[in-house]
Parts: structure tokens; sequence; C-alpha cells
């Protein structure tokens, strides 16, 4: 588990690497603002996107469980949370082809993981410079 925490921090860090590159170098720290405040809106909205997915599972709505976790499958895989990412992508799919999947099974499994999620994102939001992480919760 630990060495799957040191491998998000990486991919993370790595990440916002690539956006202060994007964005005129490490010194200008843009990479770091857009990242902390992308991770911000994850996660404030997180916990809303999961109990909107959820009704339309439950509801069995193809249309909105496939745009939905779309959307949830381009946060996540921008997180680094790939298996997350891989659990959306497998709805997405299934609700494209109107596929009879349990997605209130598959919402379940990521339920699970979605808290872990937050705690090592916050945590590794107060480990930047300048940064005010929200608290976990």
């Amino acid at each position: 588990m630990e060495q799957e925490k040191t491998e998000q921090f990486s991919f993370l860090l790595g990440m916002i690497q690539q956006l202060n590159d994007l964005f005129g170098g490490r010194e200008s720290e843009i990479g770091v603002r857009v990242f902390v405040e992308f991770s911000q809106v994850f996660l404030n909205t997180i916990d809303e996107r999961m109990g909107t997915l959820a009704t339309a599972a439950r509801n069995k709505d193809h249309a909105q469980i496939h745009l939905l976790s779309h959307q949830l499958r381009g946060s996540l895989r921008t997180l680094g949370a790939h298996t997350l990412a891989d659990t959306c992508m497998t709805m997405e799919d299934g609700a494209r082809l109107t596929a009879d999947m349990d997605y209130e099974g598959k919402l379940e499994e990521m339920t699970d993981q979605i808290p872990v999620l937050k705690s090592e994102l916050a945590a590794f939001l107060r480990t930047l410079p300048s940064t005010s992480a929200p608290p976990e919760g």
C-alpha cells in the first residue's frame, strides 16, 4: 500500500511538472495552482457526482450512466486513479451498449475506494508549497 501511495504521489508530481512546463515553466507555479484548483473541485464534488451516478444506476438510465461515468473517468485518470477510472470505463462501455450490467455493484466497488483517494489527495495537497488543502473528511 505504501508503494502504491508513493507511485500515486510520483504520478501527481509528474503531472504538476507537465502543467508547469505547459504554462510557462517551473518558476511560474501555474501547474501547481491548476492542479490544486482541479483537485479541490474534485474533492468538493465527488460525493455528489457519485450520488448522481448511483441514482442513474438504480434507474437503469443508460444515457446518464454513460455521460456521468465518462466525465468521472476523465477526472480519475487525471488524478492517476487508474483502477477507479477503469471501473468507470467498464460502466461507460456497458451503458453505451445498454448492457444489462450490475452498475450498482460496480459503484459499490468504487465507493469503497473513493475515501482512500480523497484522503491521499488531501494529504498530497498539504505537501505542496503554499497550499491550504481541504481537511480530510
